[in-house]
């Protein structure tokens, strides 16, 4: 069951999961319907999930044609799984082995956004968090007059990448922002996450290289304090105050997606999960 979601990417289109909550007596013929936010699994019942990229090379070309050499990169991802308003450690190897000089190294945190409905689809990208001009030290940044061709790294380079992934200097973390949007895929509506290395070159060609990749999932952060209230979740479309009350995931799922119309007492919401209710 997807959490809810509202999502506008300022140019005119929208995206959103909504929830609504029904109860009725019968006995007395009495409906009442609030609007329910549904809130994804807290990331501390996420296993961790570690990722690493080992050294890979990127060949560099001027003009997309003359060849100037490869440019190796090799990244480490304490976990992949992180909650909203947490830190996404990762730690970053790299090595120039072309004649072209070396603008600067960035990490990103990209957003991506899709939804398909009556047969269109769109889609939008946004950057979430970012450090740029990394410092690298260590590293061989510079250019050289003797590049290095081809995909294949030999053992003492493969070697001296990965054991500078475990340098405490070559370190990073980004904030994942309180407002970001949980990971999710279904049918008709996508939100992915993905941490990009970019890399920005001098000269003349292409200016900047999306050196590697690695997919994140970014889940709703735990709960602050035994109160059970969210410190954030600002891509919920609010429109009145919250109380936030508390029910056990995932095992209630079927009772909160379940159909309450036909339920013949008011729906008894059990300890643990997080819903939000408007008032």
């Amino acid at each position: 069951m997807p959490p809810s979601i509202h999502f506008d990417d300022q140019k005119g289109g929208t995206a959103s999961v909504d929830y609504l909550l029904t109860a009725r007596l019968d006995q007395h013929d009495v409906t009442v319907t609030k609007p329910v936010t549904v809130v994804g699994a807290p990331c501390r019942d996420i296993k961790e999930m570690p990722n690493v990229q080992e050294p890979s090379a990127i060949p560099l070309k001027s003009f997309g044609i003359l060849d100037q050499g490869r440019f190796l990169v090799a990244t480490k991802i304490c976990n992949t799984h992180i909650a909203k308003g947490e830190r996404l450690k990762c730690s970053l190897s790299v090595r120039n082995e072309s004649k072209i000089e070396l603008e600067r190294v960035d990490l990103q945190l990209v957003e991506t956004v899709e939804w398909r409905a009556n047969g269109h689809e769109k889609q939008q990208m946004t950057t979430i968090a970012s450090l740029q001009d990394l410092t690298l030290p260590g590293s061989f940044t510079r250019p050289t007059t003797h590049p290095e061709h081809g995909k294949d790294i030999g053992p003492s380079t493969y070697a001296e990448l990965m054991a500078q992934l475990t340098w405490k200097r070559n370190w990073y973390d980004l904030k994942v922002p309180p407002c970001t949007i949980e990971s999710y895929t279904g049918t008709l509506l996508t939100v992915k996450h993905a941490l990009n290395v970019l890399v920005f070159l001098k000269g003349r060609l292409q200016h900047e290289i999306v050196a590697t990749t690695a997919d994140v999932q970014i889940f709703d952060e735990p709960l602050s304090g035994e109160s059970g209230h969210l410190q954030n979740n600002h891509h919920i479309k609010a429109e009145a105050s919250e109380e936030i009350a508390r029910t056990k995931w995932p095992h209630d799922a079927n009772a909160v997606a379940g159909n309450l119309e036909t339920a013949p007492d008011v729906p008894t919401i059990s300890e643990g999960a997080t819903i939000s209710m408007q008032t």
